[in-house]
């Protein structure tokens, strides 16, 4: 239970202003809000972070604790370093079937995207991959609703350039935190 709302969280934290949010504000503007966009969302995390959920409980059985509360702070600066970096938004979309079209596009912006790593991070130290996976896919999904639902203003909505620092400040701090207790330095 150690990783389910903290996975939420960081997830939610993490997705700020990235290439997921992102492409889901284009195929949501080009295609009108279809819900087979949310759907193919569903689906491409359901895969990805089931897939990084059992990963990290294959790792966390060659570590010890203080080593995978390592490997979550490092998830932690990670997510932090990628918040910060600025993101491009993704090609125009020309025609395309709203699900097909949604299910490639999120697969390619997913591969090893933040949530992948914190999802395997949080599934090695707490050993609970199901939970740390279900909690990854709806973080994704919360995440994914501004985007989705104002595709044209949702970046304005939440001043994203400024949230995005602090959104990456925040995770910096947490994952410090892990790394310093993992090397027993607080």
């Amino acid at each position: 239970m150690e990783a389910l709302l903290p996975t939420i969280i960081a997830i939610i934290l993490a997705e700020t202003g990235s290439r997921m949010q992102r492409q889901t504000a284009a195929l949501s503007d080009h295609f009108r809000g279809s819900t087979a966009i949310l759907l193919a969302l569903f689906s491409t995390s359901l895969i990805s972070l089931s897939v990084a959920g059992f990963a990290g409980i294959w790792v966390a059985e060659t570590l010890n604790y203080r080593a995978r509360t390592l490997l979550l702070g490092l998830a932690f600066l990670f997510a932090a370093a990628g918040v910060a970096w600025p993101k491009k938004d993704p090609k125009p979309l020309a025609g395309g079937q709203p699900f097909l079209t949604s299910l490639w596009r999120n697969a390619v912006a997913q591969f090893g995207d933040n949530s992948q790593f914190l999802v395997f991070a949080f599934a090695a130290r707490g050993n609970a991959p199901l939970i740390a996976a279900c909690s990854g896919i709806a973080g994704v999904m919360i995440a994914a609703l501004p985007a989705f639902l104002y595709p044209e203003d949702w970046k304005h909505m939440f001043h994203l350039k400024s949230l995005r620092w602090i959104v990456a400040g925040v995770l910096a701090l947490a994952g410090a935190g892990f790394a310093l207790s993992a090397l027993r330095i607080i």
